[in-house]
């Protein structure tokens, strides 16, 4: 069985919402098919993670805690060409930082860091 890790990592969110729905669809589905318990392992189900999806396209970044985890991931889209290709991440102890605050130090950090590789990295071809 392939092992999917993209319901519960702020990342792959990230990299999820650069898909338009219909491919998000089809790529729940085969997960949910080849492993129909992965929603069970995180705190979200279809519904929510599309909100997540939501969110992360109209603020540029997402958030995500694992249940029973003692950190969580802040990730932020690069855009390359004109899609979002690359997510880039840091991950953060709750115990040592709040959510809220972890987003306010954090992401001008990744904000700068997505700016220059999509600066860098788009008119290049990677085929």
């Amino acid at each position: 069985m392939s092992h999917y890790r993209i319901i519960g990592r702020a990342g792959a969110h990230v990299l999820l919402a650069g898909l338009d729905d219909e491919d998000i669809d089809n790529l729940l589905n085969t997960v949910t098919n080849q492993d129909p318990s992965i929603f069970l392992r995180t705190s979200l189900n279809p519904a929510a993670l599309k909100q997540l999806i939501a969110e992360i396209r109209r603020d540029g970044y997402g958030v995500f805690k694992m249940p029973g985890r003692n950190w969580a991931g802040l990730s932020k889209s690069v855009i390359v060409n004109d899609k979002i290709s690359l997510a880039l991440s840091i991950r953060f102890h709750l115990s040592a930082v709040a959510t809220d605050k972890a987003v306010k130090e954090f992401l001008s950090i990744l904000n700068s860091g997505a700016s220059e590789l999509s600066e860098n990295l788009s008119g290049q071809s990677f085929l």
